[in-house]
């Protein structure tokens, strides 16, 4: 009986350090396992949305605020089309390691016929922390939004409150030969494989 218990206890004992050295390899950066809460980006946790250099415990959330205003509130009509076509200004924290680019998508999901793309700008520097207002990032590439220009478009819906999302994407590449037009799922379609993190703010404006 005794010698059956001390069996039991040392397959126990083996089973829960092979559960442990699992646990602790999953934490290990693996650029080959994508987050399972997102379809893009990679992390040490495959349950994490954190952004960590993985050498150390100190996480830190890779974020995107405004100087502007806070988010999830009403835009301001100096950044809608009752003013003129100002983009707010923005303040990026705790870059990534591997991040070789940016790229920014500003939507409304919200427009009656598509996702309308009011911003696209790619290919900015990853010591960028600061995007001005009036200004695109130093070196970016703009993409022309839904009304086929290369610039910032105001919010201005036709009816009702829209939310308007800023998408920044930290990614381990430059992208030089894109389509100068694309929607917001086209371009994850392109760039998936390649986006570390991503994070977002929005607003809403209704006139």
């Amino acid at each position: 009986m005794k010698k059956t218990l001390v069996i039991a206890l040392l397959f126990t004992s083996i089973f829960l350090s092979a559960c442990s050295q699992q646990t602790k390899s999953q934490l290990n950066w693996d650029k080959q396992n994508i987050n399972s809460d997102s379809d893009f980006g990679v992390s040490c946790s495959l349950n994490s949305t954190w952004a960590s250099d993985c050498s150390t415990d100190t996480w830190k959330l890779f974020s995107i605020t405004s100087t502007a205003f806070t988010g999830w509130e009403k835009i301001p009509a100096k950044y809608s089309c009752m003013w003129k076509n100002i983009n707010p200004s923005f303040e990026i924290l705790n870059v990534p390691k591997w991040t070789q680019s940016f790229a920014m998508i500003a939507h409304d999901p919200d427009a009656p016929s598509w996702d309308w793309i009011h911003w696209i700008i790619r290919n900015f520097s990853p010591n960028t922390t600061k995007i001005d207002e009036w200004k695109n990032p130093l070196w970016s590439i703009v993409g022309k939004n839904s009304r086929w220009k290369a610039e910032y478009r105001w919010p201005c819906p036709p009816n009702g409150t829209h939310k308007y999302f800023f998408k920044l994407y930290a990614i381990d590449t430059n992208y030089w030969d894109l389509p100068n037009n694309m929607t917001l799922k086209q371009f994850e379609d392109i760039t998936k494989w390649h986006v570390l993190w991503t994070t977002e703010i929005y607003w809403t404006y209704s006139k």
